[in-house]
């Protein structure tokens, strides 16, 4: 792994692992461990690279009179919009595989 890579990994290990942690002020219990950020992140990861669109990240930068939150959205249709089903599929199976990660670590959870 490359130096950058590796300082990204961290990072995006350090982020997980915060809002893994701040589920719990949400009433949301979930055991935090290394094992468990590692395994989140690598979907994370996968489900980033799933139709990825590096033309479509870019037109929205762009969109000067577009507030953040929205470009967030924007790219996430885009990105959904113009996936082939396969890797619709993909991607739907990655969410489930970090739900299930996330779930299998809850220690207590709001009622439905």
């Amino acid at each position: 792994m490359a130096h950058g890579e590796s300082e990204d990994q961290k990072l995006a290990e350090a982020k997980c692992r915060d809002a893994l942690n701040q589920l719990d002020r949400l009433g949301i219990r979930v055991k935090v461990d290394d094992k468990t950020v590692a395994k989140a992140v690598e979907i994370e990861k996968q489900m980033d690279k799933i139709g990825e669109q590096g033309e479509w990240t870019d037109k929205i930068a762009e969109l000067e009179d577009v507030d953040f939150m929205v470009k967030q959205v924007l790219v996430h249709y885009a990105k959904v919009l113009s996936m082939s089903d396969r890797d619709f599929e993909e991607y739907l199976r990655s969410q489930k595989d970090l739900r299930d990660l996330l779930r299998s670590q809850t220690v207590e959870a709001p009622a439905p």
